[in-house]
């Protein structure tokens, strides 16, 4: 009896030395928000198109290039990615998906500036 008993005490003393990991409830679901930073929109800066046209790419790491017979005007007219800003709870899965390349059309070849 005193053997069962004492065995009793080092069970319930051994419970109280494992670790217990408590969690709190997490934040309700909230939809995520996206903003475009307003410092960084989209610029092209300037360009002249050629006869065949071309692709003007921009960069994350805020250089340039272009292709086919694009020509880069450096007319001092800034160019940069644009840069979103995304809004969500912590573990929030989000998808980013590609949309298709966009043709950009204007008269006597087209000169663009974006601001």
């Amino acid at each position: 009896m005193r053997i069962s008993r004492h065995i009793y005490h080092l069970f319930f003393s051994g419970l109280l030395l494992v670790p217990c990991v408590v969690r709190a409830q997490e934040p309700p679901p909230r939809p995520i928000s996206v903003y475009v930073n307003p410092a960084q929109g989209l610029i092209f800066g300037a360009f002249f198109q050629g006869i065949t046209g071309g692709t003007v790419i921009l960069y994350p790491d805020g250089s340039r290039s272009v292709t086919g017979s694009i020509v880069q005007a450096n007319l001092g007219y800034p160019f940069s990615p644009a840069i979103f800003e995304v809004d969500a709870n912590p573990g929030t899965l989000i998808s980013i998906m590609n949309g298709p390349d966009v043709t950009l059309t204007g008269s006597n070849g087209g000169f663009y500036h974006y601001i």
